[in-house]
């Protein structure tokens, strides 16, 4: 499967956000159901997970002390909706 593939090398870089993998899987060409079915087992293997990845993103922010807005502005540009 070469969309899981690819998902995985695009994972192997840092941590992504569901949204962030979904667009990258769509800028390769990836077909809707195919994109959904890895998210999903991304999701139930734990590779993906917005609630952990926002809790991580927060600890590096607030450790170079940006600022509550830019911090929200940025998670909300990678696809979290709220936190």
């Amino acid at each position: 499967m070469e969309i899981r593939n690819e998902a995985l090398r695009y994972l192997s870089n840092r941590p992504r956000t569901v949204s962030e993998m979904r667009d990258h899987l769509l800028k390769k060409g990836g077909s809707s159901e195919e994109i959904e079915k890895v998210i999903e087992d991304f999701i139930q293997c734990r590779y993906l997970d917005d609630v952990k990845y926002t809790e991580m993103y927060l600890r590096y922010a607030l450790g170079k002390r940006k600022a509550l807005y830019r911090i929200k502005y940025e998670l909300q540009q990678k696809g979290v909706k709220e936190f």
